[in-house]
C-alpha cells in the first residue's frame, strides 16, 4: 500500500487581498477541519499496517514452511521475489569437523580438522596424515632430514623450546647477549666453578708464575688446555661449554681474569 498524498492547502487568506480574504478564509477552516485531520488518520493507518507487516515478517510470517528445515539456512532467491530455505553446501558445517574446521585436500574430499585437545586446548598448526610419522605443514611433507637440513627455506613451525636449544647451542658470543666481563674480584685458584649460563663462554687468565688451566665435564676428571711458567702469558684463553666446570691451578701473582659470558 503506497503512503497516503498529502492534500494540498489552500491559498492564504490575506487583508492586503480582500477580494479572496473571505474566501480563502473559509477554505482554510475546513482544510483545517476536514481533509487534513482526514489525511493525518490515513496517515496513522499506514504506519499501523506497516508495522504489522514487519512484525509478521519477524516472526516468520513471510518465511518458507519450517518443519523439516532444521540445518537448512535462509537467503534471498536469485529473481529477488522472496526469501528461501536451502540446505548447505557439503563441508560447510564447523559441528561435522568435530570442534574444528573443515579442509579441503588435493584429492578433493573434505576432512575434519579438530583445533582443540583435553590437553592442549588452542590451535594445532602440524597435524598429521593417516597416522603417519612425518608431519604435513600447509600439505608439505616434512621429514627428519629437512628438518635438519640447514639449507632447506621451506616454511615451517619450530616450537620455542627447540628455538632456545638451538640458540643456547650457538659459539660463545654468537647469536646472543654476551660481553666481556671482568671477574678477577670474584675468582681465586684452585678453586673449580661451572658454566651454569646453558651457553659456551670464553674465559681469558694471566698470571705471573706457575698455573694449570683444566676443564671438566664433571667436576671430576680433569683436561689441560692452558698453562704458565714463572712469566706473564697471554695465551690462556680457553672455551668451558654449558654445564662444564673449569679452574686454575697454581700461585700465580698479579691476575687478571675475565670472562665472555
Amino acid at each position: 500500500m503506497p503512503i497516503p498524498p498529502r492534500p494540498p492547502a489552500p491559498p492564504p487568506a490575506l487583508r492586503s487581498n480582500p477580494e479572496t480574504f473571505s474566501a480563502n478564509a473559509e477554505a482554510t477552516i475546513l482544510y483545517q477541519w476536514g481533509a487534513f485531520p482526514t489525511w493525518i488518520e490515513a496517515i496513522a493507518r499506514f504506519t499501523e499496517g506497516q508495522a504489522e507487516a514487519a512484525l509478521a515478517a519477524a516472526l516468520g510470517g513471510d518465511l518458507p514452511p519450517l518443519a523439516g528445515k532444521a540445518g537448512q539456512f535462509l537467503r534471498v532467491k536469485a529473481d529477488g521475489s522472496g526469501p528461501e530455505l536451502v540446505a548447505r553446501p557439503f563441508g560447510d558445517s564447523l559441528e561435522a569437523a568435530g570442534n574444528g574446521i573443515l579442509v579441503k585436500r588435493s584429492a578433493g574430499d573434505i576432512v575434519g580438522r579438530i583445533l582443540t585437545t583435553e590437553a592442549n586446548r588452542g590451535i594445532q598448526l602440524l597435524h598429521v596424515e593417516g597416522g603417519g610419522s612425518n608431519p604435513v605443514i600447509n600439505g608439505v611433507t616434512r621429514s627428519t632430514a629437512q628438518w635438519r637440513d640447514a639449507s632447506d627455506t621451506t616454511e615451517a613451525v619450530l616450537s620455542p623450546a627447540k628455538l632456545a636449544a638451538t640458540l643456547l647451542a650457538l659459539p660463545a658470543g654468537v647469536g646472543a647477549n654476551q660481553s666481556w666481563q671482568e671477574v678477577t674480584a670474584s675468582r681465586a685458584l684452585s678453586t673449580s666453578y661451572q658454566n651454569t649460563t646453558g651457553r659456551p663462554i670464553l674465559v681469558f687468565f694471566v698470571g705471573q708464575g706457575s698455573n694449570v688451566v683444566q676443564v671438566s665435564v664433571d667436576g671430576s676428571t680433569w683436561v689441560k688446555v692452558g698453562a704458565s711458567y714463572g712469566q706473564y702469558t697471554p695465551n690462556n684463553t680457553f672455551i668451558v661449554p654449558p654445564g662444564h666446570y673449569y679452574r686454575v691451578n697454581g700461585s700465580a701473582s698479579g691476575i687478571t681474569w675475565s670472562e665472555l659470558r
